[in-house]
């Protein structure tokens, strides 16, 4: 599953085999699925969002549109 990292206070860098970026807090990093393993550098609160099992639903508004 894929996973969606938000840094929420801090500042810090994320490696792997592939790239380096930095990242500060306000910035959100999508890591697909599969990817290899990440290595964080910095001091930083990070919010990772794991979604296991997606279902999409459409949801209509009430509102008329004029």
């Amino acid at each position: 599953s894929f996973h969606a990292l938000l840094c929420v206070d801090g500042c810090g860098s994320i490696t792997s085999e592939d790239f380096s970026m930095n990242f500060f807090k306000g910035d959100c990093i999508f890591v697909p699925a599969g990817s290899d393993q990440l290595k964080f550098h910095g001091k930083a609160q990070i919010l990772d969002v794991i979604v296991k099992n997606m279902s999409w639903q459409r949801i209509e508004s009430d509102k008329k549109k004029e």
